[in-house]
């Protein structure tokens, strides 16, 4: 091969697309992937009797400001299937210490006329404070000002006046670079560091419980927890793809077949070896485990392939499993920045029931939170003009301690699917979740609703992401490190050999299809040669860090934004 393509998430496909439709005639490339299947951590399925309804176990949504992935889905021609995705909503639930409350009741304006109505032990000058109030304290306490920078950013982002975007954001990194916060830079200080430092216990165990997500778990450096909370819309307006989030790699890998690219599967990397050429020149042979496969091919299930560039776009755990004397991994500078981050444990749960319970409550869209080991409940499907049918909940959304929760729960008998249009109880073929799983989250749905009975599920779904070769659900970046060094170093580890590592693991948005494919972008137009994509703006498009200075992306050179 001219060129292997290792990993089949949308990083990969997206290279092998872009490679196959902008790169030089006759480029022989190859695919590879460990498993059965394109899409990586974008895993979408049907579960029985929800025909059309697709269950993201991985990634699931995006919002318009990522021209990179806005901009490719309209040039695959999924634009049809964009619709809204909705966040929390005034009617929906967070149940912490026993007690439920509608999310209208912790806004600041609830909570100012009842101080203390939520169950902690606020301090006085954190009461009648709500969640949105707190995190703001930490984060103007961290970077004064940053509230205002990050409205106007995003006000002049919306309404397309890029020079005084690129003027909000230039302040920001400025800013963030100079802010000091007891007397360590904020890259120094992991988060949980700085909310210490800024609210007492009790607040913050009310953000954590409130929060749906466990934070402590992922615990990054500030300086990219506010990198990621700037560049996220305080909107909270999102969108997602009605076909599943995995048609976007699939779609690229369709593509990339049709253009004479090609693929194989249940293809696990072992690892890389410099060699020869078939005309002598630098090349590498890439060792591969196919024992998995349902055709093993070599002895002992190994296959081999000789390729003149490699472009690994594996997560961190794949990358730390190869052989240990394997070439790139003797370097002492690659070995430290692929610890620069740490993984994410993650769980998704889904459920499907005869008919959306949950709507007694009020409850139809968006998500409730609360403390208990779901953490983050969304309401996936449920009626609508008075249609009758069954509905779908991603029941359990769990991440750090509490994912280990479920993980623990997920051996033992699988809960089969009740019968349907497929004869009677069967178990799935995918993503199977265990009878004791589902028998504690229906518990715990109960609970939180203030139900006493609904129906049993009729079929179920889970993901751990924390299983081979994932390792996580997605990564943060480790206190002490600087990413926009680290970011643009890991892409070509080594300077004179063609070998890249393309992964959101190590990106400006670790565990987002932006950063994959920002990652992807920069190494295709920086180190392989290719143009600006037609079908992408240049006005606005952030692909991450592309050298070691504080600065966006200059798309045409000149000023950051044109």
């Amino acid at each position: 091969m001219d060129v292997a393509i290792v990993g089949g998430g949308v990083g990969g496909c997206y290279l092998g697309y872009r490679l196959a439709h902008g790169g030089r005639e006759g480029l022989k490339t190859g695919l590879y992937e460990a498993s059965g299947r394109i899409g990586g951590r974008l895993w979408s399925v049907e579960l029985p009797g929800l025909p059309g309804v697709r269950a993201e176990l991985g990634g699931m949504r995006f919002h318009a400001q990522l021209h990179l992935v806005a901009d490719l889905i309209r040039h695959l021609g999924l634009d049809s299937q964009v619709e809204d995705f909705h966040f929390g909503q005034p009617e929906n639930l967070t149940y912490v210490r026993g007690r439920p409350f509608r999310q209208r009741e912790l806004t600041a304006e609830a909570l100012a006329r009842d101080p203390g109505a939520v169950p902690y032990r606020l301090r006085p000058s954190e009461q009648g404070l709500g969640p949105a109030e707190l995190e703001a304290r930490v984060v103007e306490a961290a970077l004064p000002g940053f509230t205002a920078l990050r409205a106007r950013y995003h006000e002049a982002f919306e309404g397309q006046r890029w020079d005084e975007a690129g003027a909000m954001e230039a302040e920001y990194a400025r800013r963030k670079d100079e802010a000091r916060l007891d007397g360590a830079r904020l890259h120094e200080l992991s988060w949980w560091t700085v909310l210490t430092l800024v609210l007492g216990q009790e607040a913050i165990r009310l953000l954590q419980d409130t929060g749906g997500y466990d934070g402590l778990a992922a615990n990054g450096n500030a300086a990219d927890w506010l990198e990621v909370l700037f560049h996220a819309p305080p909107s909270g307006r999102y969108q997602c793809l009605s076909g599943g989030f995995d048609a976007l790699p699939r779609a690229l890998h369709e593509r990339y077949l049709a253009a004479g690219g090609k693929s194989r599967f249940f293809h696990r990397l072992r690892r890389i070896d410099r060699t020869v050429g078939p005309e002598g020149g630098r090349a590498y042979e890439l060792v591969f485990d196919c024992s998995d496969g349902p055709h093993a091919e070599g002895p002992g299930g190994v296959r081999r392939v000789r390729a003149r560039s490699v472009l690994l776009a594996l997560p961190q755990q794949a990358l730390m499993r190869l052989e240990p004397d394997t070439f790139l991994l003797q370097d002492r500078a690659l070995r430290r920045n692929l610890e620069a981050v740490r993984g994410v444990a993650a769980v998704k749960l889904f459920l499907a029931y005869a008919f959306p319970w949950w709507e007694r409550t009020g409850a139809s869209k968006g998500r409730s939170t609360t403390d208990l080991p779901l953490r983050q409940l969304w309401y996936w499907r449920g009626t609508t003009a008075g249609a009758s049918g069954p509905g779908l909940l991603l029941a359990a959304y769990a991440t750090g301690t509490d994912a280990e929760y479920w993980s623990s729960l997920r051996s033992g008998e699988p809960f089969p699917d009740a019968p349907g249009s497929s004869g009677p109880f069967t178990l799935p073929a995918e993503a199977p979740a265990s009878r004791r799983m589902v028998e504690r989250a229906h518990a715990q749905l109960l609970e939180l609703h203030g139900i006493e009975d609904a129906p049993p599920p009729l079929a179920a779904r889970c993901q751990d992401w924390s299983e081979p070769p994932h390792g996580a659900g997605w990564h943060v970046w480790r206190e002490h490190v600087v990413s926009r060094e680290v970011i643009p170093a890991i892409r070509q580890p080594l300077a004179d050999e063609d070998v890249f590592i393309v992964s959101d693991c190590w990106s400006h948005d670790p565990g987002s299809v932006h950063g994959s494919l920002g990652m992807a972008e920069c190494t295709l137009q920086d180190h392989l040669g290719l143009a600006w994509p037609s079908w992408l703006r240049r006005e606005g498009t952030r692909l991450g860090p592309r050298g070691t200075k504080a600065e966006p992306l200059s798309a045409a050179g000149g000023t950051p934004w044109r």
